[in-house]
């Protein structure tokens, strides 16, 4: 029944999301990194060594369809992936907070998506895929409860999908990494008469597809490490995409004053998270705001994550509130029959 509400919930928004773009209120537009390689004409095999290859392989269904169906292609295939964040993004507060987010977290959500391009919202995608992913697996240890096929499989598809920005995927494998970390180090050795045919089945073709991730991950580093060096003199110029740019644009004073104010509330905002906020929150919490200082696009993943604190926190009011056990009382007293 929930897997049923989920698919249908998934369905209503990208309905809603092809409505919207048939009425002219919101389109999702391909940028320029995968419009250039689409218009120049080479094959996707002769296009394999460019460094915005895997992201062009990401956006290119959308650009297909975009060529069959000008104005409406991109934004149905990017649907996709909005109806996907929206399915995950409900999914994960059910973990986090027992409960689907509330209209202050859908409204946040649906905000920052009518600011975003392709590429944000399929970055996303992405990222709520390991938030999903740390949430469920938090409660597990060693590597027979986390490293398994479906574990594999997610961390396999947010990786690639990360690849349509350097900043999407920088956050997304540090998730990873911390996740299947912290799998290795809670390991036991396992009994040879406790391991199944089936787990180890699933153990090999997931150590097989973690393997491909990796060779991935460490070509497509080297290659973002190369461009950055080529572009700006020197590994250092990958902050100019983030808070380097932040830096440089605007007036000290200003700045830090600003920082003051964020700190002062960013302080608040722990206070009344604490006890309250699932304990992988904060984790997800750090490597958003670490990965956000490379580029901006990696730091409105901070968004889907605030939402499941400000979630927690209003969690937390509604239980310490006398209001609502007064009202269930009278509900009950109402409900009695007349003696």
């Amino acid at each position: 029944m929930r897997r049923a509400r989920q698919i249908a919930f998934g369905a209503s928004v990208f309905i809603g999301i092809l409505v919207l773009t048939k009425l002219g209120i919101k389109a999702f537009s391909p940028w320029s990194q995968v419009t250039d390689l689409w218009e120049s004409g080479n094959t996707i095999k002769e296009l394999a060594g460019n460094f915005h290859f895997f992201r062009y392989l990401v956006a290119y269904p959308g650009l297909y369809l975009e060529n069959m169906w000008p104005g409406f292609g991109f934004s149905a295939y990017v649907a996709l992936f909005v109806a996907a964040s929206a399915m995950l993004f409900r999914a994960s507060n059910l973990l986090a907070n027992s409960h689907a987010p509330g209209l202050l977290a859908w409204a946040i959500f649906f905000s920052a998506h009518a600011f975003m391009n392709g590429r944000g919202a399929i970055g996303w995608t992405a990222w709520l895929l390991c938030v999903y992913l740390a949430l469920r697996n938090y409660d597990k240890r060693g590597l027979s409860g986390v490293f398994n096929f479906r574990t594999a499989f997610i961390v396999t598809s947010s990786t690639f999908l990360a690849s349509v920005t350097s900043g999407v995927f920088l956050v997304v494998l540090a998730s990873h990494f911390m996740l299947l970390g912290r799998a290795v180090w809670t390991s036991s050795i396992p009994s040879p008469g406790s391991v199944r045919l089936k787990s180890f089945l699933s153990f090999a073709i997931s150590l097989v597809l973690l393997v491909v991730v990796l060779n991935f991950a460490v070509k497509y580093l080297q290659s973002a490490i190369e461009k950055v060096i080529v572009f700006f003199g020197d590994a250092s110029g990958v902050i100019h995409h983030g808070i380097g740019q932040v830096l440089s644009e605007f007036d000290p004073v200003v700045f830090f004053s600003f920082l003051m104010i964020l700190a002062l509330t960013a302080s608040v905002f722990v206070v009344l998270a604490r006890g309250r906020a699932h304990p992988a929150t904060w984790r997800l919490l750090f490597v958003c705001l670490v990965g956000g200082s490379a580029g901006f696009t990696a730091l409105t993943l901070i968004i889907p994550v605030l939402a499941l604190f400000l979630g927690a926190i209003f969690k937390g009011f509604a239980k310490n509130s006398p209001i609502l056990p007064a009202l269930k009382n009278a509900r009950a007293n109402a409900e009695m029959p007349a003696q």
